[in-house]
């Protein structure tokens, strides 16, 4: 009998109880009161409700009921057409279970993969900004040299009236020079060996 498979009892032991046999404790009994309200009135419900078997084990019950009139028009009786879709909500459950899953994974994937776009970019700012620091150390190194010569030998590598104005200026020359290259070192990765200049200063024209 589907009744008993169902629900664990026999046709003798259901035979002259109610609904409250299979209550369950489990459903909002707002759910009881739409359902009686709906039949009693001449309706056909159709829903779902959380039952528990003899056994005490629960399961979900799909059902239909649908009100039986006497021939004055009032209902005296209700056929309820079950069905046990207990599989059937579990595996529901574990699709969206699933599908819960999936969507954090996705979410983890794309904000990975933005952090790793960033990183990229950065990288590729620190390569461009390394790159621009080498060539601007490569034209201070002559300027800063130079001035070394200079300051050196001042009656040797300028002309009278360069040289009459260097007292001004020595004390900050050689220091400018050098300490524009102090930032520069901080953004190169490493330093690069640099050939030294053999070359003499004779004269400025």
């Amino acid at each position: 009998m589907p009744f008993t498979r169902m629900t664990g009892y026999t046709a003798a032991e259901a035979l002259g109880q109610n609904s409250r046999l299979l209550k369950s404790g489990r459903q909002d009994p707002q759910v009881y009161q739409e359902l009686w309200n709906a039949v009693q009135a001449g309706r056909v419900w159709h829903g779902e409700l959380v039952n528990k078997r003899k056994d005490g084990t629960l399961y979900t019950e799909e059902m239909t009921i649908t009100p039986v009139r006497n021939g004055a028009g009032v209902v005296e009786h209700f056929i309820a057409i079950k069905q046990d879709v207990t599989a059937r909500k579990q595996a529901e459950q574990t699709v969206a279970d699933t599908n819960r899953q999936l969507a954090e994974a996705l979410r983890q994937l794309r904000t990975a993969q933005q952090q790793l776009v960033e990183q990229e970019r950065l990288s590729a700012l620190g390569q461009m900004a390394s790159g621009i620091a080498h060539d601007f150390n490569n034209a201070l190194t002559p300027i800063a040299g130079f001035a070394d010569i200079l300051l050196q030998h001042p009656e040797q590598n300028c002309r009278p009236t360069t040289c009459a104005a260097l007292p001004g200026h020595d004390q900050g020359l050689r220091p400018t020079g050098h300490a524009s290259r102090a930032p520069v070192a901080r953004v190169l990765p490493a330093p690069r060996s640099r050939a030294k200049c053999s070359c003499r200063w004779n004269s400025i024209h």
